[in-house]
């Protein structure tokens, strides 16, 4: 394999890591803020509830940039970055949070959302860059 494509391989396997860790961890350890005493759910449930999606379809978008030959990897590396931004947006004010800032949802479970988010649209814009290098070169497969 040349170098820069396994250099895609490895984006592609940090974009998986990242995508399952934003899925189990907005379900588990950095879950917003749970059902209020009424049993209701406050702003942030629903918050979760869309990152949850969004990392879904971001951790489905990996596997298959990782099973997909070289000139579909492309489109699959742009959809992530679109994926991604929609869920940093989530976070960060398309969606609302509880009011109190020293609640879970705003004190972990956002910073969380906006990292993960972040580092997903740095790798699959790394990842487009590599993919656009060895197409205008024909390494392509």
């Amino acid at each position: 394999m040349r170098k820069k494509q396994i250099a895609v391989t490895v984006t592609g396997g940090i974009m998986l890591l990242c995508s399952l860790l934003l899925f189990v961890g907005i379900i588990t350890f950095f879950a917003p803020c749970g059902p209020k005493e009424d049993g209701s759910y406050m702003a942030c449930h629903w918050f979760g509830q869309a990152v949850m999606g969004t990392s879904a379809v971001l951790s489905v978008l990996s596997v298959l940039h990782l099973i997909f030959p070289q000139d579909i990897k492309l489109g699959l590396g742009m959809a992530m970055t679109a994926c991604s931004a929609l869920t940093v947006a989530l976070a960060n004010g398309l969606m609302g949070t509880c009011m109190m800032e020293s609640m879970t949802c705003n004190a972990v479970t956002k910073p969380a959302v906006t990292v993960i988010g972040g580092l997903l649209i740095i790798v699959s814009v790394i990842d487009i860059v590599l993919l656009a290098l060895n197409r205008n070169k024909g390494d392509s497969q």
